[in-house]
């Protein structure tokens, strides 16, 4: 079974998210103080599941299909939805995700979904022997 590798977008997004939550606690905005409470300690829950979500992000290869655990989700990519594989893409790409993985599914799913794999080769081999059918793009 693979991990998630955390990358350094969603680093960025959890820390602002808990920057805005301190913030709204500190009452650094014109929202009154029980608003500002409120949202602030939603915000900063939001950050904490967020940080489940990625940190508990596992992939499994079946039979028929990638299942993808995170957090408190499960999600389930049949391998004949699977059009194609794409690599970490631009400069910036390879910088802030380098082990990215986007794949292109079909009409059935999500459009692109977007992984990234703490051993990127080791999972791009057992992905290409469950779908030795779609070439991976390193663009």
């Amino acid at each position: 079974m693979h991990t998630q590798r955390i990358d350094a977008r969603q680093l960025l997004l959890v820390a602002a998210v808990f920057a805005l939550g301190a913030m709204l606690l500190a009452g650094w905005t014109p929202l009154s103080p029980t608003i500002a409470t409120m949202f602030g300690s939603l915000t900063l829950a939001f950050g904490v599941l967020a940080i489940w979500d990625v940190a508990a992000t596992r992939y499994e290869f079946t039979a028929n299909e990638l299942v993808i655990h995170g957090g408190a989700t499960r999600q389930r990519i049949r391998y004949d939805t699977i059009e194609a594989v794409r690599l970490a893409r631009g400069l910036l790409g390879r910088l802030t995700s380098p082990n990215s993985v986007r794949l292109s599914v079909g009409a059935r799913t999500a459009g692109v979904i977007a992984l990234c794999p703490r051993d990127r080769d080791q999972f791009l081999r057992d992905l290409m022997r469950a779908v030795p059918w779609v070439a991976v793009v390193d663009r």
